[in-house]
C-alpha cells in the first residue's frame, strides 16, 4: 500500500512528522497524548523553521485538514482566508498508530519530539536491525555534527560522515533524509566530493 504521505508537500511531511513527534513524545511520558491550538501551532511551526511565514503555516494545516491527517472541529476547514482560533489534534487513525507501535525509544538516545517521531520510522526501516550501542552512537554523532554546522558544511558529505558517523563515509547519505533533517542537517549544503579518474593508458600512445 503506497505512503499516504508522500502525496503531501515537503512542508506537510515535515509538520505531519514533528506534530507525531511532540504527539508521541507525550504519550511515552504521560500515557497520552496532546493537541494544539491553531494561533499557538501557526507561531510553533515558525519558530521551528519548518514553515516560512504565517501564511504557509496556516496554508499547510489546511493541506493536513483536507488529507484528514488533522482532526478539526465538524464543520470546520482551516484556510489562510479563514483564521479561525480552534483546537487541532492528529487524525483518530494516526493516533491509534502511534499507540500501537513498540514501547518507548530508549531514554539514552535524548531526542527531541520532532527526533523522536523520525527515528522511531527509521527503526522501521534502515536502523530496524541496528543494536542499541550503535543507535546511541549515531544519535550522539548525529548531534556533534549538528553543533558543528554551519562550519561542518565545509566538508563534503562522506568526510562528515566518516568523521562523525561511526566512522563510515556513506552513512550519512544512506539514512533516511527525514531523520537527518529532524537533526537540523541539510545533506545538500554539504560541499561536493572530489571526483577523480583513474585510467590506464599506453606509456606512448598512438
Amino acid at each position: 500500500m503506497r505512503d499516504a504521505t508522500l502525496m503531501l508537500s515537503e512542508a506537510a511531511r515535515d509538520t505531519l512528522a514533528w506534530l507525531e513527534g511532540e504527539w508521541q513524545h507525550a504519550y511515552s511520558r504521560g500515557g497520552k497524548g496532546k493537541g494544539w491550538r491553531s494561533f499557538t501551532l501557526i507561531q510553533m511551526l515558525q519558530q521551528k523553521n519548518i514553515c516560512e511565514t504565517e501564511l504557509h503555516a496556516w496554508q499547510v494545516l489546511e493541506e493536513l485538514g483536507r488529507a484528514e491527517f488533522i482532526a478539526l472541529p465538524t464543520g470546520v476547514l482551516l484556510s489562510p482566508r479563514a483564521k479561525l482560533p480552534v483546537k487541532i489534534e492528529l487524525a483518530a487513525a494516526r493516533r491509534e498508530a502511534l499507540m500501537s507501535v513498540s514501547p518507548a525509544l530508549d531514554p539514552r538516545l535524548a531526542l527531541e519530539p520532532r527526533q523522536h517521531s523520525a527515528w522511531r520510522r527509521a527503526q522501521e526501516g534502515p536502523l530496524g536491525s541496528w543494536s542499541t550501542e550503535d543507535q546511541l552512537a549515531l544519535a550522539e554523532g548525529l548531534r556533534r555534527l549538528a553543533n558543528d554546522l554551519p562550519g561542518a558544511y565545509q566538508l563534503s558529505p562522506y568526510v562528515a560522515s566518516a568523521r562523525y558517523l561511526l566512522g563510515s563515509s556513506k552513512l550519512l547519505e544512506a539514512l533516511p533524509t527525514e531523520l537527518v533533517r529532524a537533526f537540523g542537517i541539510e545533506l545538500d549544503r554539504f560541499q561536493a566530493a572530489e571526483t577523480w579518474l583513474l585510467a590506464s593508458v599506453p606509456e606512448q600512445p598512438k
